[in-house]
């Protein structure tokens, strides 16, 4: 997806983003959070994030901000 596509987005997005990750630049997310795009980078994370030691701690982060979604709290 495109940075004009990311801008095009009508719907909450979460893109979460480990600052470690040699895989897929950090830059790239931050160039494409827009809109409705949320970029949470994760500090001392890599590219698979739900594998991390703190995968716990970063699925509890998703549900608090799937909750928010829910609830209109933004």
């Amino acid at each position: 997806m495109s940075r004009g596509a990311a801008s095009a987005l009508r719907v909450p997005t979460l893109l979460l983003h480990g600052d470690q990750d040699r895989i897929a630049d950090v830059a790239d997310s931050r160039a494409f959070q827009a809109g409705c795009v949320e970029l949470r980078v994760i500090e001392g994370a890599a590219h698979d994030l739900l594998h991390e030691r703190a995968s716990e701690k970063l699925a509890a982060e998703i549900a608090v901000w799937l909750q928010a979604q829910v609830s209109g709290a933004r």
